[in-house]
């Protein structure tokens, strides 16, 4: 009986402490804002495909192809691509091989930006160079002026195309003469690009 009445004592005192205890003030939380959020079209200077290392490979309808290396600059970008080929033929009865390699280098500046993507002016140039194994070889200068677009898939993988002219300076090896060249034709270029961020 002596236990249940000081366990009753105890919750009295301990309801009347917290019942007279002093409260204390809490800040009241802010009204939700009724401004719009803010949403922006394109991109700037840092933005996704903005800035960064890329590699990737490339084909130009003209032939030129291989592994590229990207560096975007924000407002432009800078691109490079070496290709090797070594492949054996077979030509009037004779097994010869046929070594090419082929080096670019081109440069874009991007003209508008989307959310994902971006349309840029500029131009490639190229060195091909092909040797046989039997006979002369064959060396040309390609200038590639056009437009590229390029498409953001993911902020580190992009797609991109382009179209534009070829101005091809060289010499070629005929059967019956050598022979200097300059010839105009559409180009058309596609790849992709990997870029560490």
């Amino acid at each position: 009986m002596k236990t249940r009445t000081i366990t009753l004592t105890l919750c009295t005192v301990a309801a009347l402490t917290g019942l007279t205890a002093p409260a204390f003030a809490q800040e009241a939380s802010p009204p939700p804002s009724n401004a719009a959020p803010v949403t922006r079209v394109g991109r700037t200077s840092g933005d996704i495909a903005n800035g960064g290392l890329g590699v990737g490979a490339t084909a130009y309808l003209s032939g030129l192809f291989g592994p590229e290396v990207v560096y975007d600059f924000g407002l432009w970008h800078l691109e490079g691509m070496l290709g090797f080929d070594h492949r054996p033929n077979s030509g009037a009865g004779n097994a010869v091989s046929t070594t090419t390699f082929d080096f670019g280098v081109g440069g874009w500046y991007h003209l508008h930006l989307g959310e994902n993507s971006d349309f840029s002016l500029g131009a490639a140039f190229g060195l091909l160079t092909e040797s046989p194994s039997v006979g002369n070889g064959a060396t040309a200068f390609e200038f590639e002026p056009g437009a590229q677009v390029r498409a953001f898939i993911t902020p580190n993988v992009a797609l991109h195309g382009g179209l534009g002219f070829i101005f091809a300076f060289g010499d070629y090896v005929d059967v019956l003469q050598k022979q200097i060249s300059l010839a105009g034709q559409i180009s058309g270029d596609f790849g992709f690009t990997y870029y560490f961020r």
